[in-house]
């Protein structure tokens, strides 16, 4: 029996967790922090952010798709050789001008103006209109109207070959909306757009029923006309189509997000939007409208961050081609998407300064509690070695007592 009981030490002091609390905390605010900053900025479903993230790998990867764009251009231009004659040196200057098209706008006018002194040192009409229209359909591009004029104002449509028939309604067409689109007199823009459409009937009759151009024009008039639905199912069944050529999907694809913006659709039309930029990426050209056209659309979506990214890459390819037309239709939008992305990284500058503050204050009083616990937890270790000694001694004590009073 014992007469002096034994000194308990309190559990609290060895069980004390107030600084697990206090990272469990940190870590919520941390986790917190995250999920908002990489958070997408607007909900898509999942094939449309599957597009998207195919779409920014290959803007990372651009470069890859110039590299072999140039080696190609560069092969070809090692054909020119002191051996070549007239007819071969067209040719050749004829490819180049094809590569650069939509890729370079100066070099293809250059490749232009070379065949045409080719043609002229031949002779043969036929070249000398081909080139003509080269040149005057980069003028377009570029926005030069009044040189654009002057070379097809030397073509005498009576002499021109079949088959460059449609190439010369297609300059035109395009002439003329271009005169349209930039109109500032409605009266003006009336008469383009009187010119344009008898142009793109003449062009609709000269092309072939297989003919993508003819499926391209047919798309583009409907959707003219309102009646967007219409070209749809043609438009997919030929994008599906094992022959059609990476460039061709990126003006098919282009034109079926139309059709779906025209209807309302708008989350298709931005996955048609983003397939049409892949294309035009891995193709390569630098003249498109599709990466532009998809930053509108994902601006009004919310997505300001891609939307932003977009208009400047399309931006910067617009001005290395020197496409005006283009330049001027994103240089509408733009800055109206430049001030909301500028907002955006002010505001997330700022939650990242207040996340930092709250993770450094939490960092402090963390520290704090720990050392507050670990001077406790030195202390309950004092007394439990005291508390330890003390227990010995009455056990002795007691043993003793024991034996005495056995004694007795």
């Amino acid at each position: 029996m014992h007469i002096i009981s034994h000194t308990q030490i309190p559990q609290n002091f060895r069980s004390f967790r107030f600084p697990a609390m206090i990272e469990r905390l940190l870590g919520i605010i941390l986790l917190t922090f995250l999920v908002s900053a990489c958070s997408p900025n607007a909900p898509y479903p999942r094939n449309v952010e599957r597009q998207l993230e195919e779409l920014d790998r290959t803007i990372d990867e651009r470069d890859r798709f110039e590299t072999i764009k140039t080696q190609y251009i560069d092969r070809i231009k090692a054909k020119l050789t002191p051996g070549c004659t007239d007819l071969q040196r067209y040719g050749i200057y004829d490819n180049l001008y094809d590569e650069y098209y939509q890729y370079n706008l100066d070099s293809a006018t250059f490749y232009a103006r070379v065949k045409l002194d080719v043609a002229r040192r031949v002779g043969n009409p036929g070249m000398k209109f081909d080139a003509m229209l080269d040149m005057a359909d980069r003028y377009v591009l570029s926005g030069m109207y009044v040189e654009a004029r002057e070379y097809l104002a030397q073509i005498d449509s009576t002499q021109l070959p079949y088959d460059l028939r449609p190439r010369y309604y297609h300059v035109y067409h395009a002439f003329y909306d271009g005169l349209a689109t930039n109109a500032g007199d409605p009266l003006c823009r009336e008469e383009y757009l009187r010119l344009k459409k008898t142009y793109q009937r003449l062009l609709y009759e000269k092309l072939g029923e297989d003919d993508i151009a003819r499926l391209y024009l047919l798309a583009d008039m409907l959707c003219e006309a309102g009646k967007a639905s219409e070209a749809l199912q043609d438009l997919l069944d030929r994008y599906d189509t094992a022959e059609t050529s990476l460039h061709e999907r990126a003006i098919l694809a282009y034109l079926i997000a139309t059709v779906h913006q025209q209807n309302g659709n708008i989350m298709e039309a931005i996955r048609y939007f983003t397939e049409s930029a892949i294309h035009d990426l891995k193709t390569p050209v630098h003249e498109y409208r599709s990466l532009y056209e998809l930053a509108s659309l994902l601006y009004e979506a919310g997505d300001v961050e891609r939307a932003y990214r977009y208009i400047t890459c399309s931006g910067n390819d617009a001005m290395t081609v020197n496409a005006l037309n283009n330049i001027h239709s994103i240089n509408r939008l733009l800055p109206i998407i430049s001030e909301s992305y500028n907002t955006l990284m002010t505001r997330k500058r700022i939650q990242l300064n207040r996340a930092l503050w709250s993770v450094s204050i939490l960092s402090l009083l963390f520290i704090a509690v720990a050392l507050v616990a670990f001077r406790d937890k030195r202390r309950a270790s004092a007394a439990e070695r005291e508390t330890r000694e003390i227990n010995e001694k009455l056990s002795l004590a007691n043993a003793r007592l024991q034996k005495y009073i056995g004694l007795l």
